[in-house]
């Protein structure tokens, strides 16, 4: 099992990562990267570059930062850097000249990004909604504040009937608003058969009463949340990157 967090990215085998070629793309990526300064590594061979940062780009070059240990003799390299949600992504590029504190690059072609795990959360649209059956009582409409292909948080308000820890949920549903703010119609996510109550806590400060559930369901579920996931994910990266269109 791959944990980013212990696993140095360019240990990791490429089939690991996910590609996109798309200019748009790239180019939001590029954006992040300035607009959010962040920290960069570049690998070539058995050199390792300290942490180093872009210093700006054009129409044809990236410029680079470049490192104190620079080795003059390295002519292409992979640049790894995190992303806003903490996931490792990198690309490939060419070296085209260097001056005493800038490396010149060529653009990249595609960028790299490491797969998630199956269970990364993300938060769902505001409005989004649970309900499920735990014995014979029905829970509906309690508010969802994550999601994973393995589970979800949800939060229901003191004054509500709770759920019961570590007792059988059943005939799980999520519904997802299509539209902007949790208004206009919504999507239902695949039935979830069966969950679980793993952990729960209130909030000090709105006093609402927060439960971690674990799906219980067969892969083919699993896989879909996991896909809704990605796309919520890819939906946020963009919502981050909208300053750009107005830039």
């Amino acid at each position: 099992m791959i944990s980013a967090e212990t696993t140095r990215p360019w240990r990791i085998s490429p089939e690991k990562f996910t590609s996109a070629d798309h200019p748009a793309t790239i180019e939001r990526t590029l954006h992040s990267i300035s607009n959010d300064r962040l920290f960069m590594t570049m690998v070539s061979g058995l050199y390792r570059s300290g942490e180093t940062v872009l210093t700006g780009r054009d129409a044809k070059n990236l410029l680079i930062g470049k490192p104190l240990d620079w080795e003059e003799t390295i002519s292409s390299a992979k640049v790894y850097f995190r992303d806003s949600c903490k996931v490792w992504n990198f690309f490939r590029t060419s070296v085209i000249c260097t001056t005493h504190d800038t490396i010149y690059t060529s653009l990249p072609e595609k960028i790299h990004r490491l797969q998630r795990r199956r269970y990364f959360r993300v938060a769902p649209p505001v409005g989004c909604k649970a309900s499920f059956r735990q014995q014979d009582i029905q829970f509906s409409s309690t508010i969802v504040s994550d999601i994973s292909g393995g589970g979800m948080l949800i939060s229901t308000d003191a004054e509500s009937h709770c759920p019961d820890d570590q007792v059988k949920l059943r005939d799980i549903t999520i519904r997802v608003p299509t539209g902007e703010n949790g208004s206009g119609s919504s999507r239902q996510l695949p039935l979830i058969k069966e969950g679980m109550i793993v952990r729960s806590f209130t909030d000090g400060f709105t006093k609402r009463i927060y439960f971690g559930i674990s799906f219980r369901e067969e892969l083919e579920v699993v896989d879909a949340i996991s896909k809704y996931v990605i796309h919520r994910e890819q939906q946020l990266l963009r919502e981050r990157a909208k300053p750009l269109r107005n830039s």
